[in-house]
């Protein structure tokens, strides 16, 4: 990028114009050069006066320079005071094409109005459930309590003690069925029953035996009532 010499001796100039100084700028390689030419008859605080182009350097994109020598004289003569200064100007800035700042634009606005149909969305549904809320504030839960019982799978001489079992597809079927209707399930056990009581006589089982099998399953149901 090229430094724009003069554009930066006008600004120097005009900053330090109450001193009654002239100021000269030029550039070699990545150094600047600023001469202060102060009037014969006048005595000038150089220092202060390349404190204030310093500061006024580093607000310049400057390009390649990176230092500036100083150099202070009276006007038409030989330097009698210099200082040099490492710079630190911002970076500069990256140039973007016309057609992507278009498309960015665009698509800052499409944004927006995106953002603002969504806020929109949740602002409504907020109102809404505060609104049902506001309506029915004593909203109450019911409980309903299914039982699915055992079916016999096998038998055996003595038909009462037979092995029962329950089934998933029924469960299932239950559930389901419940669900659609706004029922949730919210617990489930499964009751047992004795099956060999033992007692010594002939008609039952004797010995040590599996003394249970599954009666029903019981599943719990709850669900809010608005009324």
């Amino acid at each position: 990028m090229k430094t724009n010499l003069e554009a930066i001796r006008q600004e120097i100039q005009g900053a330090i114009a109450p001193a009654g100084v002239t100021v000269e700028v030029s550039q070699t390689g990545s150094q600047l050069t600023v001469i202060f030419n102060r009037p014969r008859d006048k005595t000038v605080d150089f220092t202060a006066l390349a404190d204030q182009t310093v500061d006024i350097l580093n607000r310049q994109p400057l390009g390649r320079i990176n230092c500036v020598k100083f150099y202070g004289r009276k006007t038409g003569g030989t330097p009698e005071w210099e200082y040099a200064e490492p710079l630190s100007p911002p970076p500069p800035q990256a140039v973007i094409p016309k057609k992507l700042q278009t498309g960015l634009s665009e698509f800052g606005q499409r944004f927006q109005f995106y953002n603002q149909t969504v806020t929109a969305a949740s602002a409504l549904a907020i109102f809404f459930m505060l609104l049902l809320g506001g309506l029915f504030p004593n909203s109450k839960w019911e409980y309903k309590t299914v039982y699915v019982r055992a079916e016999t799978v096998s038998s055996n001489a003595y038909p009462k003690f037979s092995a029962k079992e329950v089934s998933l597809v029924e469960l299932e079927s239950e559930v389901e069925k419940l669900g659609k209707q706004g029922w949730e399930l919210v617990d489930s056990f499964v009751e047992d029953e004795t099956v060999h009581p033992n007692f010594g006589n002939e008609e039952y089982v004797t010995g040590l035996q599996p003394n249970v099998r599954p009666n029903r399953v019981v599943l719990l149901f709850k669900r809010k009532t608005w009324f």
